[in-house]
């Protein structure tokens, strides 16, 4: 079973797992990581570090970050380059944590290359997908 840690600025990656938990219902080895203004890169890089340990059980992490070039992706970055099971995905939404929580089964590198697979489906211009008014 990978793990699955959602990271973010503030509360949106606590807020986010308790939704996505109301719909799929509760799951093992997922973390919200958040940044608070106190926290440093390094402060919240060793924080990301405990969740990757807690959470690793032998087929990786998947990490969720908010956006490219934030705090919460570079703290993941620096883990990255230690480990080759830990895989970072930026602009989490709903649609990617629900298919990562339905998969959590598989490796970390299995559930990034579905998600990538369906990137398509997980954010969807409605107008185009009903058709042109």
């Amino acid at each position: 079973m990978a793990g699955i840690i959602i990271a973010t600025h503030y509360t949106f990656a606590e807020s986010l797992k308790e939704t996505i938990f109301m719909i799929v219902g509760q799951k093992e080895k997922v973390t919200a990581l958040t940044l608070l203004k106190s926290d440093t890169l390094e402060t919240f890089t060793a924080k990301m570090k405990d969740a990757v340990e807690k959470n690793d059980d032998g087929k990786g992490v998947v990490i969720m970050a908010d956006m490219f070039g934030g705090t919460p992706m570079n703290a993941a970055f620096s883990l990255y380059n230690a480990d080759p099971k830990i895989k970072i995905i930026t602009g989490v939404n709903m649609p990617m944590v629900v298919e990562a929580m339905n998969h959590i089964e598989k490796s970390s590198a299995e559930i990034t290359e579905m998600i990538f697979s369906k990137k398509d489906r997980l954010i969807i211009d409605v107008k185009t997908m009903i058709g042109k008014r």
